[in-house]
């Protein structure tokens, strides 16, 4: 396990993993609705390139402003749009929401599963800090927090105090 979050925090993996399933998303939205033609969309959008640095004068202007009027090109672009949008969304909430929130469950899990604050004294140190301080995501803000934490004293019931005033 230990293995797994460390290759799913490595950036390159993160990188891998958003632009696949973004390629994929599109790839099924593309095969799934007949509307999409990304051929079309994207010879007709190097077209309107041509046309906007002025590479097209005269009859080729207007044989390449009719084929960007063209209804057929006005619906795929719509749809490209939607598309794409929908693949990003998907991309995200994959690679940012539920990973990010995976971690976070984890690491809630491994705080809440103590039955006492004394079982939570008695292991931190040992199990809970050298996970949660090494963390790529929180590990730098659990150090901040473990400054504040104070120790008991050996007479006093073996629970941190969670806060240092100045």
């Amino acid at each position: 396990m230990y293995l797994v979050r460390k290759l799913v925090w490595w950036p390159w993996t993160r990188l891998i993993l958003f632009w696949g399933l973004f390629v994929a998303a599109l790839t099924c939205i593309d095969k799934t609705f007949s509307n999409v033609d990304f051929i079309l969309l994207g010879k007709s959008i190097l077209l309107a390139v041509d046309l906007a640095q002025y590479k097209l004068v005269g009859t080729d202007a207007e044989l390449a402003l009719k084929q960007l009027s063209d209804t057929d090109f006005i619906f795929s672009l719509a749809y490209g749009v939607v598309s794409i949008a929908a693949a990003f969304a998907l991309a995200f909430l994959i690679c940012h929401v539920l990973i990010l929130a995976g971690s976070l469950c984890w690491a809630r899990r491994m705080v809440r599963q103590q039955p006492s604050l004394e079982a939570f004294f008695s292991v931190y140190n040992r199990d809970i800090y050298p996970k949660l301080r090494s963390h790529p995501l929180f590990g730098a803000a659990w150090r901040e927090f473990d400054e504040t934490l104070v120790s008991p004293k050996e007479y006093d019931q073996q629970i941190f105090r969670n806060t240092v005033r100045p």
